[in-house]
């Protein structure tokens, strides 16, 4: 798998991202013959730590970045310079990550083949971790990005969205305790950490490109907005790309599936500036278009002769409040 180099911030944490905790140390369980990036269970974020400077934070997982690897016992484990793993006999062997400075480490513990049984979820996950890992690439782009992003809400559903008690999303078996439900140290299915790198590779390119994201330095401008009681347009300093529609439904995650990848819609807040009220409208982006247009044949109307200070929320920064007067 290529890496790509990460060029964020000045200040790194790094951590193992198992058990819903990030910590510098864990213990991982596998089967004898069990091949999967390491990496993909290792958090990495760097953040800019100049006060003056724009807080904010993205994350990678090792197996996207240009880490170093390395295993105590050869006999046991080996692992390439990508973070690719083989777990070739039975024993234990420690397993350290490196990243600028930064180092992880995790006692790998390796038994026998079958020695956690095939049960018909785990069976399950194991195809859905396949198919993902055969889809991946090294890196999102406006090419592969579609598909990818469908590919992720498939891994996703592959036990219907449910919190499963025999195995986690992750790979790891479960068991009962008198709390509820943990997970083991037993990587049943190492193959299914692609889905954290994928999740992560998506977040990534959604937080850069995003055309609304403040990290884009190519983010979309307001121009002008023109409104009516039926209709509002707002023209745009440049027309949207694929690119923008992929960042946008990135990051609005839930929201894209009914949607075809050239055309996005969301929200726009209309604040009347006489008395305060508040009107949502829906529109809708479409690739090729310097213009984003209200959905027609809406319920809630403007007001003729009013004047509207046009809100786009928090998701919108690149659009700061216009006044327009309704014609």
């Amino acid at each position: 798998m290529k890496t790509i180099e990460a060029k964020m911030g000045d200040r790194i944490s790094m951590g193992w991202f198992i058990n819903g905790d990030v910590g510098k140390k864990t213990n991982i369980t596998v089967e004898q013959g069990q091949k999967f990036y390491i990496g993909d269970y290792t958090l990495i974020s760097e953040w800019d730590s100049n006060p003056l400077a724009e807080p904010w934070t993205l994350y990678e997982t090792a197996a996207m970045v240009k880490a170093s690897y390395s295993s105590s016992n050869k006999n046991v484990a080996v692992v390439n310079g990508k973070g690719y793993l083989t777990a070739k006999k039975t024993g234990t062997s420690t397993i350290k990550i490196k990243y600028k400075g930064q180092a992880v480490t995790c006692k790998l513990k390796v038994v026998k083949a079958g020695s956690f049984g095939k049960k018909a979820i785990v069976k399950k996950l194991e195809k859905a971790s396949r198919k993902l890992a055969k889809a991946m690439s090294s890196e999102i782009t406006e090419k592969n990005g579609y598909d990818l992003l469908r590919e992720d809400s498939i891994f996703d559903d592959w036990n219907g969205g449910k919190v499963n008690k025999n195995i986690s999303i992750d790979g790891f078996l479960m068991k009962k305790e008198n709390d509820g439900i943990k997970r083991t140290e037993k990587l049943a299915v190492p193959l299914a950490g692609r889905a954290m790198t994928l999740y992560r590779q998506l977040v990534y390119f959604g937080n850069k490109k995003c055309p609304f994201s403040s990290l884009n330095s190519n983010a979309l401008k307001t121009v002008s907005v023109k409104a009516t009681p039926q209709k509002v347009t707002v023209t745009l300093n440049r027309a949207v790309t694929k690119e923008d529609l992929l960042g946008v439904k990135i990051r609005w995650w839930s929201s894209w599936k009914n949607e075809r990848d050239s055309e996005h819609y969301h929200r726009i807040w209309f604040y009347n500036v006489k008395d305060g009220s508040v009107i949502e409208m829906n529109f809708c982006m479409k690739e090729g278009k310097k213009t984003v247009t209200s959905v027609p044949n809406q319920e809630v109307k403007l007001k003729k002769g009013e004047t509207y200070k046009v809100n786009y929320n928090n998701s919108f920064a690149w659009a700061k409040e216009k006044a327009v007067k309704v014609k």
